[in-house]
């Protein structure tokens, strides 16, 4: 068999990760809170030793659509359903997720509008439209009442708000668009300044794309007015596999967050299909450089496709953990906010190929072909390091998506880490822990199972 050999660079590092998560809107929260195993799913989501450990919650700021949903998903509630009229008890179940999910540790929050509430919209609707721009002030006034509300009701600290989600579309559900003088003209002129003047602690996010691009952030990283006020850039991973870089705002000094992703057609919960998000979640962070990495939903009702981390049923009280869950826990459960990715070099290879830096040349994909990409996964092992810069603790997960055995030698002397404890998820694996492992002379040799991601945490 082959050996291929990777050397650590341990104080060569580049981004700083904020932590990984995912999303309790669209009801996912409520059915979530009824169902009659909450207290097991929300361990198996949230907690640091027996689930995924999520460290960042999505939530969304509601709008009181009346004119789509269901018993089982739809809009939240608007806490300005009126202008001047405040209700702080809508949202109480996402609310409540906040509340539970900072019992396990889970240390940030960050929030954003689907839709205005629709008196400050030009259809008068919280379906399609846009923002009136005599609304402008008015909104941006409302999402720093939404910050400075959510401290003073619920002991809620809000890490950041993006303005809108998928600023581009206008899907049947709550939505709003957006062009990207819209949004320059809305951050640079009332968000931003209603931010500073209220001292309005929320880092300002931009912008939630569908397809993982940023031109709808062009206008505002050419306006330096604008500019100024955003804190960190932010696109949802649809249609694009692997990413991009968004090389303009590294050169700015900012992060980049990857702020929604999930399986949208056939249903596909096994181990091949966990691979494969965890080779995402790879060339998100390597790739693209990615601070931060969301799934959608974190739990919720659907069967008819594959949405949610755990598929719950709400009417028998059952739910499903999918193979995703495990493959995203072995690097959310290790890789802790404030953690920074260090680089890995190739420094032989024979015939299996193993890459820490996917090729990062993207071709955009006929969308009649993304459905086939979603069952498939490229024919390759994928390995990336981080450490704590406080304390040097070292992690590597290491993605083997072949049909076979592959060994690995890790050349991590700069680490001066010699012991390690080891989780697996494989076909029949749950983030199994295995015996601990050594290094020998600063090599790690380990041989990765066919179709599995491995964690290996420094002692």
């Amino acid at each position: 068999m082959a050996m291929n050999r990777i050397k650590l660079h341990f104080n060569t590092e580049r981004q700083e990760i904020d932590g990984f998560g995912a999303s309790g809107f669209g009801y996912s929260s409520k059915n979530i809170k009824r169902h009659k195993y909450c207290d097991d799913i929300m361990t198996l989501l949230f907690d640091k030793e027996k689930g995924a450990g999520l460290s960042i919650l999505r939530s969304g700021i509601g709008d009181s659509a009346n004119n789509w949903g269901d018993d089982k998903n739809g809009p939240e509630g608007s806490i300005e359903p009126q202008e001047g009229v405040w209700d702080w008890n809508v949202n109480d179940t996402q609310i409540w997720l906040m509340q539970e999910a900072k019992k396990y540790g889970c240390e940030r929050f960050y929030s954003v509008p689907w839709s205005p509430p629709a008196w400050m919209k030009e259809n008068a609707c919280c379906s399609k439209g846009k923002l009136r721009k005599d609304m402008y002030r008015k909104m941006a006034e409302y999402l720093a009442e939404y910050v400075l509300g959510y401290k003073e009701h619920f002991g809620i600290d809000i890490y950041a708000i993006s303005p809108q989600n998928e600023p581009e579309s206008e899907p049947p559900y709550s939505s709003c668009k957006y062009t990207p003088e819209d949004l320059c003209e809305f951050v640079r002129d009332h968000l931003g300044p209603v931010f500073r003047e209220r001292n309005v602690p929320a880092k300002i996010m931009m912008m939630e794309a569908a397809n993982y691009d940023f031109d709808l952030v062009e206008d505002t990283v050419n306006d330096p007015e604008a500019l100024k006020y955003v804190d960190l850039f932010s696109a949802h991973g649809y249609w694009r596999d692997p990413p991009i870089k968004f090389e303009k705002a590294f050169e700015l000094g900012k992060k980049v967050w990857q702020t929604e992703y999930c399986n949208i057609f056939e249903r596909c919960s096994d181990i091949k299909d966990g691979v494969r998000w965890a080779r995402i979640i790879h060339e998100h962070m390597v790739t693209a450089e990615s601070s931060a990495f969301f799934y959608w939903y974190l739990a919720n009702q659907y069967y008819h496709n594959d949405e949610p981390l755990i598929h719950i049923n709400i009417d028998n009280h059952t739910f499903v953990v999918n193979k995703r869950l495990w493959t995203f826990a072995n690097f959310s459960r290790f890789i802790r906010p404030g953690f920074v990715r260090v680089d890995m070099e190739v420094e032989s290879l024979d015939d299996v190929k193993i890459t820490t830096r996917p090729d990062p040349e993207v071709v955009l994909p006929p969308r009649d072909t993304i459905k086939e990409m979603f069952r498939t996964a490229a024919p390759a092992g994928y390995v990336s390091a981080y450490k704590n810069p406080d304390t040097g603790a070292l992690v590597v997960v290491a993605v083997n998506d072949t049909e076979e055995n592959l060994t690995v030698q890790l050349d991590l002397s700069e680490s001066l880490k010699v012991d390690f404890e080891v989780y697996r998820t494989s076909e029949d694996e749950n983030m199994q822990m295995l015996h601990d492992v050594k290094t020998r002379d600063g090599i790690l040799e380990v041989t990765l199972r066919p179709m599995s991601v491995t964690t290996y945490r420094s002692k």
